[in-house]
């Protein structure tokens, strides 16, 4: 199994919870997978302007596919294409919002703004870990482009009225009361898959890692689908999940060494090496041909007894022999 892409979330996957920061050894993994020419996707529900410009520059994603895969960007933050939720539906969830006395607000391209209440911004702020001046607004032109909606919903039952209103939506946490809603024409995984025509990507070559229910749609696609040890319980239902640390206890480079796609930052040998290399260098067909060298030689030496032809073997079988060691124990 070759995998050439990692696709990562942000919040709570990449990023500490407590203090919206990623780790050392979390940025250390991501440049390790650069500097293998793996392609690194970044996928969030955040719109781009409400990731950190250091959060940004530390992932050094090739792609960022934002709002729950409704806006892509390449690496230098350039707009690749953008899908607007249907202006009615939008107006339909504002109203019935309005209606049923629900705080709201909507995600735009440019900028997030609250048309009622104050706890949806405070929940932005716990979630990015820095103060956001938002917009405020009494409504929105049935012009203005909407990428996602926000409620505040804190009754169970005020909950599943909602999702009978709106069978047709989705409806993801985005903490226990706030929840992001928007059309099935665009997730994540269709948001990726967009990258895919770029790159030329395909799921069976692919790696994601997630914490939350907006993370599903990927970990049901993807070759090898990692979540969070705090994620959420839904993803943890999906089948063949794998389950690793949480992020500030190094889930993610912890997960990347166990199927060999990182080693340690600071060069350590052993078997997590040995298996990076083995998948990432020419080890992985220098070994092999200095093994059947090594082994003809014995074969001839000691049954065949052709020693001019011998010699050639272990010649060669001790050149291979001697470039896999070095490519084991390079630590460029």
């Amino acid at each position: 199994m070759m995998i050439n892409t990692v696709v990562f979330d942000l919040d709570g996957t990449l990023t500490d919870r407590k203090t919206g920061n990623i780790p050392n050894s979390t940025i250390d993994a991501i440049q390790q997978l650069k500097q293998q020419k793996l392609v690194v996707i970044l996928a969030t529900g955040r719109p781009y302007y409400e990731i950190d410009p250091v959060l940004i520059n530390q992932i050094d994603a090739d792609y960022v596919v934002s709002l729950n895969g409704r806006v892509l960007y390449d690496r230098k933050g350039k707009l690749l294409s953008h899908q607007p939720i249907d202006s009615k539906v939008v107006q339909d969830v504002i109203e019935y919002a309005r209606n049923n006395g629900l705080e709201h607000g909507v995600h735009t391209l440019e900028n997030t703004i609250i048309l009622a209440g104050d706890s949806i911004q405070e929940q932005i702020e716990n979630v990015i870990k820095r103060p956001r001046d938002l917009s405020r607004s009494k409504k929105i032109n049935e012009s203005t482009q909407v990428y996602n909606v926000m409620l505040k919903i804190e009754d169970d039952q005020q909950l599943k009225t909602f999702k009978t209103e709106f069978p047709d939506l989705i409806v993801e946490t985005f903490g226990s009361i706030f929840y992001d809603v928007y059309t099935k024409d665009a997730d994540k995984r269709i948001g990726v898959e967009k990258v895919f025509k770029q790159t030329n990507g395909q799921w069976s070559k692919t790696i994601v890692f997630g914490d939350g229910a907006n993370d599903i749609c990927m970990a049901n696609q993807a070759s090898i689908a990692y979540a969070m040890g705090d994620s959420h319980p839904e993803l943890l239902k999906v089948k063949d999940i794998r389950v690793t640390n949480k992020s500030d206890e190094e889930g993610v480079p912890i997960a990347l060494r166990k199927v060999g796609l990182i080693e340690y930052s600071d060069h350590r040998h052993g078997w997590v090496r040995f298996k990076h290399r083995f998948t990432t260098t020419k080890l992985g067909a220098v070994l092999p041909i200095a093994f059947f060298l090594l082994l003809a030689f014995g074969y001839d030496q000691y049954l065949m007894d052709l020693p001019g032809q011998s010699l050639s073997f272990l010649g060669l079988g001790s050149i291979s022999l001697l470039y896999s060691i070095y490519l084991y124990l390079d630590t460029k």
